[in-house]
């Protein structure tokens, strides 16, 4: 038999609990008693000697005596300028990732990146020239300088590329996902985004992108516009000719954006429907001479050719709705054997990518054979 006390009275009188011992309450008091312990902070000598601007200004003050006494190109005090500036870039990638929030830290992360990098493509730039523009005194120090921004550059742009891919990484909390199909008793419908464009318009408008960059670059060339150290590194070349190809690129985009237009697709058992930009067809299967569906890649589209209807909606251009890729899903199984059971072959396409787009070509084959093999008078 189990007894129990009245109710209240347990947690009123701990001692009048049929289960109640004297350790319990000896063990009680010692728990109370024990103060909440706070980690104190660190002293002050050792927050400085764990700082990496401690030690880069004591590498760059151990340098010093050799630059000042015109002896700063040999090898110890080169080092020590290397040392002090790469601890020196340490130290200021820390202080951007204690910044009050993430957002401040980068940006001001890439302001530093982008300054020393100016700074010391300036330095290198000008030369000896830019040295004796300089007074007597602050010449060999200004070599100090350059030695010692060429490690606190290259460790900021490091930490740039590094948010970059971590960010890069980063699951997003509400991945965009595939449209997908959605079946009913008389068939599969899905909707997406689209631009009513042909893909050759695409491919012409990349032609004469390419066109402009080069016919820029060349006319920069030709007329010695360009810095040294921009035609003579292919790196930095490359990424001029990204910016000149930038402002176009967007202004495309935009357009594209403007012009995107609710579409979907609907496959029944025996007809096409599609609806893009408030209109609405219905083509047989039987009248299609060709259907492209690609559902991914830079040029996912469908595009349907009948003696009715020529309609190309391309879905990788467009402004993808919320939540959703500039993808479409791929055909269903029955819908390609409905195709092939109306006469649609399908085509293999040689130098097509199936990895990076895949691409379902279906044509009407049968009727060109049938007129060829037909014999002329």
């Amino acid at each position: 038999m189990q007894l129990r006390s009245p109710a209240g009275e347990s947690d009123a009188n701990p001692s009048r609990h049929p289960r109640y011992r004297k350790d319990d309450a000896q063990g009680c008091r010692y728990a109370r008693s024990v103060p909440s312990t706070v980690p104190s902070p660190r002293p002050w000598w050792r927050r400085v000697l764990t700082s990496p601007a401690f030690w880069a200004l004591v590498s760059l003050s151990a340098a010093l005596p050799w630059v000042l006494t015109e002896r700063g190109m040999g090898l110890p005090p080169m080092i020590l300028s290397l040392l002090g500036g790469w601890l020196l870039g340490i130290d200021l990638v820390n202080r951007t990732f204690r910044a009050r929030s993430a957002r401040v830290g980068l940006w001001i992360h890439v302001a530093l990146a982008v300054a020393c990098s100016g700074l010391m493509i300036y330095l290198v730039e000008s030369g000896s020239a830019g040295l004796r523009m300089l007074p007597e005194p602050l010449r060999a120090p200004a070599i100090m300088v350059q030695f010692a921004l060429i490690p606190a550059t290259g460790w900021m742009v490091l930490g740039v590329l590094g948010r970059i891919t971590t960010v890069a990484r980063r699951p997003a909390r509400n991945p965009r996902t595939v449209p997908e199909w959605v079946q009913d008793k008389t068939g599969f419908s899905v909707g997406f985004r689209a631009v009513r464009m042909p893909v050759a318009a695409l491919v012409w408008w990349g032609v004469a992108l390419g066109v402009m960059v080069a016919t820029v670059l060349s006319v920069l060339i030709v007329t010695d516009a360009l810095p040294r150290w921009v035609s003579t590194s292919p790196m930095v070349f490359l990424l001029l000719a990204a910016l000149i190809a930038l402002p176009p690129f967007l202004v495309f985009r935009g357009v594209c954006a403007l012009r995107t237009v609710p579409a979907s697709v609907r496959f029944t058992r025996g007809a096409l429907l599609i609806a893009w930009d408030g209109q609405e067809r219905s083509v047989p299967l039987q009248r299609i001479t060709r259907l492209v569906w690609c559902s991914a890649g830079e040029s996912a589209r469908v595009e349907i050719a009948s003696p009715e209807l020529s309609l190309s909606l391309l879905v990788s251009v467009a402004r993808p709705g919320a939540g959703e890729l500039a993808q479409l899903p791929p055909l269903p199984r029955r819908t390609e054997a409905a195709l092939v059971e109306a006469g649609l072959m399908p085509v293999i396409q040689r130098k097509s990518r199936p990895r990076r787009s895949p691409i379902s070509v279906f044509e009407r084959v049968f009727e060109s054979n049938s007129s060829a093999a037909t014999p002329t008078r």
